[in-house]
């Protein structure tokens, strides 16, 4: 079956309520997935390893004159999977060829004409991209590079990448800010010398666990009502009975409550005073059903009511916009599409 990629588009105000009488599509010239997302001087970026229209520049592209635009000269080949504004620039990151070079890169930087690598390629791919401390991290597949090992978590001196924290022993797959502290998440049991339970906190030098953290492989983390959010594979968080989701104050984690999904959580991000979950669920609990997207406001779960949305994957918020990357069920075989739902 083909794959079958969406972005959708949801335009969020604080006092309407989000509804699907109003669904534009924006399907402009992409073909293949998306995997990312990122505003950017004021504008959308899409990254994945998509298409655009038989243009040469593959995997980047710009939302501008209502239509998705090449960015540069993009990637010939390969993946962009993440995305992260350092120091006014932007960041891309995956395993990719750069336009007019035979290297694999693994993270590139935008200098507003021409992307450029950013010290030597990893091995495996890079998934995500953070900034703590002044400094870019990037986690994923990888253990090293040409130059030294990198273990899962390497930080960006300026000139080269370097092991962060003396690294994980399994796969990174997500970064957060939180409490002055970077947490990591994945599918590692070790950071650096600490046993942990796929996730950890660093404060810069140190890796810590989260209490009895939780007993599955950690896809996503977000900062809503001055918690961190944990979503991915997993029932138990600490001593609670929480599956897929948990949220954490800094010592002790919490169930959060009202949310009975029967399939996986995706990513999350927030915009505003509301959570947004994406996956591949289609119930928010025995009653209510769902289509991959669902928002919360801290004491209640909502559906957002869109075209079939499923196995949604990525989720990225501004104050008054959702965007979202996913499939849709409707139909066997059918080509990308961009939605913008607007209350």
């Amino acid at each position: 079956m083909a794959k079958k990629i969406y972005l959708a588009l949801i335009s969020v105000m604080m006092f309407f309520q989000i509804n699907a009488g109003n669904v534009n599509d924006l399907t402009h010239d992409l073909d293949g997935a998306v995997n990312c997302f990122i505003e950017y001087n004021g504008k959308i970026y899409a990254g994945g390893s998509f298409e655009i229209n038989g243009k040469l520049g593959k995997g980047i592209a710009l939302w501008e004159n209502k239509k998705w635009n090449c960015v540069g000269d993009g990637i010939t080949e390969g993946n962009i999977q993440c995305f992260a504004e350092f120091n006014g620039k932007l960041y891309a990151g995956g395993s990719f060829k750069l336009a007019h070079s035979r290297e694999i890169a693994s993270v590139a930087c935008w200098d507003g004409k021409k992307w450029k690598p950013v010290g030597k390629a990893f091995n495996k791919m890079v998934w995500t991209l953070g900034v703590f401390n002044n400094q870019l991290f990037a986690g994923g597949y990888f253990t090293q590079n040409a130059e030294n090992s990198t273990k899962y978590l390497a930080k960006w001196n300026g000139k080269d990448w370097t092991e962060a924290g003396g690294g994980m022993n399994k796969h990174v797959f997500t970064l957060k800010v939180y409490n002055n502290e970077l947490y990591v998440g994945g599918a590692f049991t070790k950071a650096g010398e600490a046993d942990v339970k796929y996730l950890a906190k660093w404060n810069g030098s140190d890796f810590q666990a989260c209490e009895k953290g939780v007993d599955g492989m950690v896809k996503s983390l977000a900062v809503f009502k001055e918690q961190l959010y944990v979503s991915g594979y997993f029932t138990h968080a600490g001593d609670s009975v929480s599956v897929c989701i948990a949220s954490w104050n800094g010592e002790k984690w919490s169930a959060v409550e009202g949310l009975d999904i029967d399939n996986y959580i995706s990513d999350m991000a927030v915009a505003g005073d509301r959570l947004f979950i994406v996956g591949n669920f289609e119930h928010l609990s025995k009653l209510k059903r769902s289509n991959g997207i669902a928002e919360f406001n801290g004491n209640k779960w909502t559906n957002i009511p869109t075209k079939s949305v499923n196995g949604a994957t990525s989720v990225y918020c501004l104050p008054n916009a959702i965007y979202v990357s996913g499939s849709d069920s409707d139909r066997e075989i059918m080509k990308p599409k961009v939605l913008r739902i607007t209350n």
